[in-house]
């Protein structure tokens, strides 16, 4: 978004068009990748050159955000060519901005996540037990872990409702005629 508030903060615009070079696209095992040129020029001719569409090089951010459909089918028939992992090597040895996107399974399997704690598993006093997404800020004097499970459907309604002025009787009352 950066980008994108830089122009409207700018302008008054808020553009939603985009570079033909970001974006995510199919490759030919079915997997997902995702590009990311915002609007750099350099980034664009090293995609061109990876791919091999050399007479797409040289087309300037303005004109490629004209020209986004087309040219972005151009690249979608390329990639339904290989597979994610050789696109992957051969685009980040070109230094192109790409990124897989990846499976639930991926994801919990990447180590990066795995290292970052960024899956948990907790523990509900019943002794059933969920995966949660951790905290992503990690600060040397924060417990990287989750000390409790998240509320279940219908834990907070006494508090909510006594809060909103409801007594005890009252709120017994709405349990008895399955209002809660």
């Amino acid at each position: 978004m950066t980008t994108r508030l830089g122009i409207f903060w700018g302008t008054g615009r808020f553009e939603r068009d985009r570079d033909a070079g970001y974006g995510i696209f199919r490759t030919k095992d079915g997997q997902f990748l995702t590009l990311a040129i915002a609007h750099e020029d350099w980034f664009w001719d090293r995609l061109c050159t990876a791919m091999g569409l050399p007479e797409c090089q040289g087309i300037r951010a303005l004109e490629r955000r004209r020209r986004r459909p087309e040219l972005s089918e151009k690249m979608q028939r390329l990639f339904l060519k290989k597979p994610r992992e050789e696109w992957l090597k051969v685009l980040q040895e070109a230094d192109v901005p790409v990124a897989p996107i990846k499976s639930p399974e991926e994801i919990e399997q990447d180590p990066h996540v795995r290292f970052r704690k960024m899956i948990q598993e907790i523990s509900f006093p019943s002794g059933e037990k969920i995966k949660q997404v951790g905290f992503p800020m990690k600060l040397s004097d924060m417990p990287d872990k989750m000390r409790r499970p998240p509320p279940k459907l219908g834990d907070h309604t006494d508090e909510i409702l006594k809060s909103l002025g409801y007594t005890e009787r009252e709120i017994e009352g709405f349990k008895k005629e399955g209002v809660i």
